[in-house]
């Protein structure tokens, strides 16, 4: 008997052939026949196999029951889940909190702590790491997930396949997989490389050598492998560019809606109603009603059935107001940031005299200044976690973090590798702010100006989003300073956004720093150019998110260890 000519009945509680009932039973559910002719079903009794006779093809019974793959079925029970043979027999002794189903001879599960990885038909797992979660095997590769959300590929060994992160990516297809970056979707080899620049709201695998995109306007298009245009499918209304065009334009509207809902200290006052705010507030319902309308059309509250205004997941981001870093940057991109960008068209035109720096302005105002490093904190709660896993901190006795601000980088440091001293270097006004926890003795603070002598020696040096505030001649006094600060065969971890000349990403926040701090972003040849002229040389680069990498240095003049 054809199995896969064995079709699930439309009412789910029978198995059909040739339009005609398998069997005479009936079950609660069945779900389809897999080699080697068995289906799963439930009825009273519990869950379990049959064959196409309709008969039990064992005694036991399960809470449920899955189909066979590779002569394997996943089954779950009170003790958990895990995999059986056709005579119901467990085929090891271990118990998951979930488990798919065996492809290649591997199979994803789920701990009961929340990680995944696989295992092979032994029950052995196949490496020792474990992640977010992790896919299916298919040609003897899979897609894993880490705890910060990026993916990559790996092998039946549990290697690496490249080491390139993504934010999406699929298994590959014909020797292409599809992958997602800041920017968008794309394709990349089996090196993990794009094979184009441009980015896609969504991509297709390729198929025979095209694949079907659509681009961020909304237009479709077939494209090859180098990411040629073959034909155009649609092209988007002029009305709708023009649209999308007017809504960039007015992207200050945003900006000044979230800074007024946080400045008015609302998203710690919901869930609540437009009328019970405008109670407290001692104002009108109706504005406060499209004040809150204008930040749910941004996704930061929802209005509920109960007819409160209840905080997104998004929302939650800026609670509680005063404590929040991301509520400190809502108010710090508006209070102090955004009245620098009326100079640009001077600036682009060479008029630059006697305009006042972004740090001229928070040293002049405390709160501003304070505002400003609880903002950056929560940047860096985002964006430094995978430099405790990329850099090997067991070679290094004492780092230095060099403007380091609250010190969190440093504190995570830490906390993860014991051996570790550290010193936090920043401005005296930042140093007595953040009132640092000295961790046992082990984190000392030194207030100054970083562009004066230092006059300590550590074996590694953090520069993280440091260099990027000034221009060329700055950033060359300030890795001067660190290179006389550094042992001989020590290390300096410049951490920035590294521009690409090929693509326009980080060209918005390069104008941000022209016009706050005459510093900028630069690509990785303008930065190898920077540090060739104080005798550094980037020994390494690792990327720590789609935004941000960290260029691993090393002085020019030491000789390599015996």
């Amino acid at each position: 008997m054809d199995i896969k000519s064995i079709k699930v009945s439309s009412c789910g509680t029978h198995h059909i052939l040739h339009y005609k009932p398998l069997y005479h039973q009936k079950f609660d559910s069945v779900l389809k026949y897999h080699e080697p002719g068995l289906a799963p079903v439930k009825d009273f009794s519990g869950a379990y196999h049959i064959t196409t006779a309709g008969d039990a093809a064992y005694g036991e019974r399960f809470l449920r029951t899955f189909g066979f793959y590779f002569g394997l079925a996943t089954v779950e029970s009170n003790e958990g889940a895990f995999h059986i043979d056709p005579l119901g027999m467990p085929v090891y002794k271990r118990k998951f909190d979930w488990c798919g189903n065996f492809q290649e001879e591997i199979c994803v599960v789920r701990e009961r702590e929340g990680f995944y990885f696989h295992i092979t038909r032994e029950g052995n797992s196949l490496y020792r790491e474990k992640y977010k979660y992790v896919g299916d095997f298919k040609d003897g590769i899979a897609v894993v997930c880490n705890k910060e959300g990026f993916s990559t590929h790996i092998n039946e060994s549990g290697k690496y396949i490249h080491n390139q992160w993504f934010l999406g990516l699929d298994v590959y297809h014909k020797g292409f997989a599809r992958a997602k970056d800041h920017r968008g979707w794309f394709h990349v080899d089996l090196n993990g490389n794009p094979l184009y620049q441009e980015r896609y709201k969504a991509v297709e695998p390729f198929y025979n050598g095209q694949a079907f995109v659509e681009d961020m306007e909304g237009n479709t298009l077939i494209i090859n492998e180098t990411g040629g245009v073959e034909q155009s499918i649609t092209l988007v209304d002029r009305r709708i560019l023009q649209a999308q065009l007017s809504s960039q334009m007015v992207g200050f509207w945003s900006s000044w809606a979230l800074y007024t809902f946080v400045k008015l200290g609302l998203p710690d006052l919901l869930p609540s109603t437009s009328m019970f705010l405008a109670t407290v507030l001692k104002t009108d319902s109706d504005s406060i009603e499209r004040l809150l309308r204008g930040v749910w059309e941004m996704g930061v509250v929802i209005l509920k059935e109960d007819g409160k205004f209840h905080l997104t997941r998004k929302g939650n981001l800026l609670t509680p107001c005063k404590e929040a870093p991301m509520a400190a940057a809502t108010q710090m991109w508006i209070e102090s940031n955004a009245s620098f960008w009326n100079r640009l068209p001077d600036i682009i035109l060479n008029k630059r005299q006697n305009i006042q720096s972004y740090f001229t302005l928070l040293k002049e105002d405390p709160a501003l200044e304070k505002q400003y490093h609880h903002a950056l904190s929560g940047y860096a709660k985002e964006d430094y976690p995978r430099i405790l896993d990329l850099i090997d901190w067991n070679f290094h006795r004492t780092v230095l973090d060099v403007g380091g601000s609250t010190g969190y980088l440093l504190q995570s440091l830490l906390k993860s590798f014991a051996h570790l001293k550290g010193i936090l270097l920043d401005l005296p006004t930042v140093i007595n702010e953040g009132k640092i926890p000295s961790m046992g003795g082990r984190l000392n603070t030194l207030g100054k100006d970083f562009f004066k002598p230092w006059e300590i020696k550590v074996d590694a040096i953090i520069l993280s989003r440091i260099l990027h505030d000034w221009s060329d001649e700055e950033v060359m006094l300030i890795l001067e300073q660190a290179k006389n600060a550094l042992f001989a065969h020590g290390k300096i971890y410049v951490m920035e956004m590294i521009l690409r000349e090929e693509v326009p990403f980080g060209s918005l926040l390069d104008l941000n720093m022209m016009v706050s701090t005459s510093g900028r972003e630069r690509t990785y040849s303008q930065w190898s150019k920077l540090f060739e002229e104080v005798d550094l040389k980037i020994e390494e680069r690792k990327d720590l998110s789609p935004i941000l990498s960290v260029l691993i240095l090393k002085r020019h003049d030491v000789p390599r260890f015996d």
